[in-house]
């Protein structure tokens, strides 16, 4: 008899949040209408292969960049009217981010995973609205400034 034992648990994607800082630090509101997301490291390299690399290719690590989309649907108008008339909080900031420049242009984010992992950081974003005969998208894509820091929560 053969048994396979399973050395890790799976995760549902549905049980991750993701947040923005309201215009109070350190207090975020949900992002609404989360479908799907991607997280991606990007890593430039320097090469330092030498004559002794006989042939082989070398090299360190000399940045990485950290990139993050979240496909939402669009907070409707029938969820507009079930608040009291407020448009989502968290799609509407991330909104107002997207259209400023300059540093009025980056946030910060806070994703946390089933496991209640934190990942906080600093981003720009941009958004990519839309859709055809199916529900209208909300397509944020968040490009990571600076470092992101991961911690568990307290509460």
């Amino acid at each position: 008899m053969r048994f396979i034992i399973n050395y890790f648990d799976k995760v549902l994607a549905q049980d991750w949040t993701f947040e923005v800082e309201t215009s109070t630090p350190d207090t975020y509101v949900n992002i609404a209408g989360v479908q799907s997301f991607s997280m991606s490291y990007d890593k430039k390299v320097a090469d330092t292969t030498t004559y002794d690399s006989n042939g082989v290719a070398e090299h360190i690590p000399s940045e990485v960049a950290f990139k993050m989309t979240i496909d939402c649907l669009y907070d409707t108008a029938l969820h507009i009217a079930a608040a009291g008339g407020i448009r989502d909080e968290g799609q509407l900031l991330v909104e107002t981010l997207a259209a400023a420049v300059g540093s009025a242009g980056i946030g910060k984010f806070k994703v946390t995973n089933p496991e209640l992992v934190n990942k906080i950081f600093q981003a720009s974003a941009a958004i990519t609205e839309g859709g055809t005969k199916d529900a209208s998208t909300f397509k944020i894509t968040l490009t990571v400034t600076g470092a992101v820091v991961r911690t568990v929560p307290t509460t």
